[in-house]
């Protein structure tokens, strides 16, 4: 192919800086809240009753498995895990539950397992 260019090629974008939920170099102060921003003081998340873990999802699968997905992004958060037998033996207990759930809405045996599977590698 010949480099040379007839002038009609569009210019290479530039790669742009990604866009952080927070700034890891501490170069931002965080808001007060006194504008019209939200104020980023705050440990962790606000409460929000309103909130739905279910139904947001047209597969069947996705939807069942959404909140062990928030758990996983939940626990990213976390320094320390102190009761962590607890906590693996309720994933396993959701895990057995969606199974079954699935089941019931006649999915084949071999989806459930690579599911299942799929789900555990993630968790």
């Amino acid at each position: 192919m010949s480099k040379d260019s007839d002038g009609t090629a569009k210019p290479v974008p530039t790669k742009k800086k990604p866009i952080l939920l927070e700034d890891i170099n501490g170069t931002q102060p965080p808001l007060d809240g006194a504008g019209s921003e939200h104020a980023t003081e705050l440990p962790g998340y606000p409460a929000d009753p309103d909130f739905q873990l279910r139904g947001g999802f047209k597969n069947l699968m996705l939807d069942a498995a959404s909140p062990l997905f928030g758990l996983v992004i939940r626990l990213r958060t976390l320094d320390e895990l102190p009761n962590i037998a607890y906590v693996h033996k309720t994933v396993q207990n959701q895990v057995s539950n969606i199974r079954e759930e699935m089941r019931q809405h006649g999915y084949a045996t071999a989806h459930l397992e690579v599911y299942s599977y799929a789900l555990c590698l993630h968790l």
